[in-house]
């Protein structure tokens, strides 16, 4: 419920009076012992009422909200990103060394995993995303890769005033949208949730989830490629695991030759001369 931001002098209004379960008048208070201020209104107090959890610390009571993870969409976002999950500076160098080659010249790329879990949280699936410092084009590298997850129509815009604007930064996104030599095992997160007591008690439903997305990728029992039909799969495998609560299922695609492009397509523009005011009058 807050009371250690705002000072009651500068918001007034969210300072009042909340009754705790044993009816002792509570306030909001600053870390310094100071009236504080909370961060709701007393007409949100009573509509998310049902919301407020009390505890009881050093004989003094504090309020708190309820955050439900199952009326969310997928994972609750954490305050923390662990390089497990959204790779990191070593993973990001492997990725873009795969994909522009060893000589690449640039230090410190970052992993598309981090910034297509920025994208999930901040984005939806028709946003105009901008990086004004656009480095070795990682954030167009996953917007382009968050489209092909979920089917969106994500558009971008990178900006980058050094040399290599074109011959690393356009060029990586070319080579994202068409494909390019690569050999390795690639992984694509598909699914990801948080496994709460409520979602057990649904593990018939999330295990219907990852049977979806294995017959949507042609690889549920008795798929094309079983019945001698042409292998049109993105996938070699799908991958189902838990990991620290988190259910994952990941499509797993191993490359020998040439990693498929994402689609998608882009215009390359440069700036002209400076205008000169005194010239245009």
């Amino acid at each position: 419920m807050g009371g250690q931001g705002e000072t009651r002098a500068a918001r007034p209004n969210l300072y009042f009076r909340l009754d705790a379960p044993d009816g002792t008048a509570v306030y909001p208070k600053l870390r310094d012992g100071t009236d504080g201020a909370w961060r709701w209104s007393p007409k949100k107090v009573e509509e998310e009422r049902g919301r407020i959890a009390w505890k009881q610390v050093d004989g003094r009571w504090s309020p708190y909200f309820k955050i439900y993870a199952d009326t969310s969409k997928g994972t609750p976002p954490e305050t923390i990103f662990y390089n497990v999950d959204v790779g990191s500076s070593r993973s990001a160098a492997a990725e873009l060394k795969a994909i522009m080659g060893a000589n690449v010249g640039f230090a410190t790329p970052k992993p598309t995993e981090l910034v297509e879990r920025a994208l999930r949280i901040a984005s939806d699936p028709n946003a105009l995303v901008l990086d004004s410092f656009a480095g070795s084009g990682t954030t167009a590298h996953a917007v382009l890769k968050a489209n092909v997850r979920d089917g969106g129509m994500r558009r971008f815009i990178l900006v980058e005033g050094e040399d290599y604007a074109d011959s690393l930064t356009a060029e990586r996104v070319r080579r994202a949208m068409r494909g390019s030599a690569w050999v390795g095992t690639q992984r694509e997160t598909l699914l990801e949730q948080r496994l709460t007591f409520t979602q057990l008690r649904k593990a018939d439903s999330l295990l219907a989830q990852v049977d979806a997305l294995k017959a949507r990728e042609g690889l549920a029992e008795g798929d094309l490629a079983d019945q001698g039909c042409a292998n049109t799969r993105r996938f070699d495998s799908i991958e189902a695991k838990v990991d620290d609560g988190v259910l994952r299922v990941e499509g797993v695609r191993k490359v020998s030759e040439r990693a498929p492009g994402l689609g998608g397509s882009f215009t390359y523009c440069t700036l002209g001369e400076p205008l000169s005011l005194e010239k245009m009058l």
